[in-house]
């Protein structure tokens, strides 16, 4: 198992994967550290694109990372 610590993430965004069905695309959380490492956040199958470009703000909001941009 690889810690890595909370104050070497540099970024956090939002990946899309592929599309499904209705125009839906399937999308993942990453964290970017230091280096370029990356973590892949898992989130909830039921979570909508929404949900996780909330969840995105919230996380850069409490690293105090800047908005990302539309």
């Amino acid at each position: 198992m690889t810690e890595l610590a909370i104050t070497e993430i540099v970024d956090v965004q939002m990946e899309v994967l592929g599309w499904e069905g209705n125009n839906n695309a399937s999308r993942q959380i990453i964290l970017v550290f230091k280096g370029g490492k990356t973590w892949f956040l898992k989130t909830s199958r039921t979570a909508t694109s929404k949900d996780q470009a909330s969840t995105v703000e919230v996380i850069r909001d409490f690293l105090h990372l800047p908005p990302r941009k539309s």
